[in-house]
């Protein structure tokens, strides 16, 4: 059913009725608003015993909708309202970011394990990079890593001014706490806290400690790959570099 923008058809709404004894939770309140250029922060509202599943950044939700289904990395902070930032590159994410707001759709239970940073301490120098949407686990990740005493530096990249979700709440956490956030775009003129490049070219010896440096990814395959070449060659060991896939 491409292009939905009104009711959802009987038989939808049907299964919508069976959802939850099938595995499916119906999504029957949920507001939208814009967070980036080509992002959108989707705010659902959900029963807290569905929640309380969510317990580690990097936890997804398997998104079901009447023109298809999707993965969507938690972008809140666990056990507050589940939020999902979404960039319309698939059927499910184009409905969810063009469907009126309201109409349901249903979710699978909270996934994944999530990033591993339980064995983090204050002594370690903890590294967070992300790219475009892939900011979306890191922002929790970030907060949790705060909220313990721990103060990583974020590395956070888009393509414009304009494509960076969260960027002025980071900074300003950062600021709170003493955290290093450092913001680069590939076009364009930068704004305040930006600077035009690639947030690799940060990944260098006086950044990286090779016994103490833990570093977390998520983004664009090639900001992935070509970061572990990097982090690698300055000795950081694998276990120590981190996706949440």
């Amino acid at each position: 059913m491409a292009g939905l923008h009104g009711a959802l058809c009987a038989c939808h709404a049907k299964r919508m009725a069976s959802a939850a004894n099938s595995g499916w939770h119906p999504v029957t309140s949920w507001t939208r608003e814009h967070a980036a250029h080509q992002q959108t922060l989707l705010t659902l509202r959900v029963p807290e015993p569905f929640r309380r599943g969510y317990t580690t950044a990097g936890q997804y939700l398997h998104v079901r909708t009447p023109d298809g289904e999707g993965f969507f990395a938690l972008a809140s902070v666990p056990h507050a309202a589940l939020e999902l930032l979404v960039k319309d590159t698939s059927s499910a994410s184009h409905w969810l970011t063009h469907a009126p707001v309201g109409t349901p759709f249903e979710t699978a239970e909270v996934a994944g394990p999530g990033f591993y940073w339980e064995d983090l301490t204050r002594d370690h120098r903890v590294v967070l990079c992300a790219t475009g949407s892939g900011i979306a686990p890191i922002r929790p990740l970030f907060h949790q890593l705060l909220a313990k005493g721990i103060k990583p530096t974020l590395l956070y990249g888009g393509t414009d001014p304009g494509a960076l979700a969260f960027a002025d709440e980071l900074v300003a956490a950062g600021d709170k706490h003493g955290a290093d956030v450092q913001l680069f775009i590939s076009q364009g003129t930068p704004e305040p806290h930006q600077t035009r490049g690639r947030l690799i070219t940060a990944l260098t010896a006086p950044l990286i400690d090779k016994h103490r440096t833990i570093a977390f990814l998520c983004g664009v395959r090639p900001m992935i790959v070509e970061a572990t070449v990097m982090l690698t060659d300055l000795g950081v060991a694998s276990h120590n570099i981190r996706l949440n896939d």
